[in-house]
């Protein structure tokens, strides 16, 4: 295995961590809504969509982890992770300028540093499949 296809591993369970601590804490918190004292039935109900997207984008990042660890054995298959490490950036870079649009600059540095990992992912898988296919 080489080193990009290493790198590419690591960076996958990595994904794979992101991804299975996003699905248990939307579940969490789709489950618990209803009884943390919200004050109103609308406030539920805000937290419960939220919880959806957050398990949408924690399956997201799972099944690209998923993938991208099965597939960094044989680097001349990595297309398929490029393009969901590529919508794992994209979700992270929208989140980041809707963030910085509505003024709420808290957890910012949490999807750069998701969006940095997913990008880095893309460039070593890409490099992986160029060496793959050179030879």
């Amino acid at each position: 295995m080489s080193s990009d296809c290493k790198i590419v591993r690591g960076i996958s369970l990595f994904l794979c961590f992101v991804g299975v601590v996003s699905v248990a804490a939307a579940v969490i918190m789709f489950l618990y809504a209803p009884s943390a004292g919200l004050a109103s039935e609308d406030d539920v109900l805000i937290a419960q969509v939220s919880a959806g997207v957050l398990l949408a984008v924690g399956l997201l990042d799972l099944v690209c982890g998923v993938m991208g660890a099965r597939l960094s054995k044989t680097p001349a298959k990595l297309k398929p992770f490029v393009w969901a490490a590529c919508a794992v950036c994209v979700v992270n870079i929208v989140t980041i300028i809707r963030s910085v649009a509505e003024n709420s600059l808290d957890l910012v540095w949490v999807n750069a540093l998701y969006a940095a990992t997913a990008f880095a992912a893309i460039v070593y898988a890409s490099r992986a499949l160029k060496a793959a296919g050179d030879n």
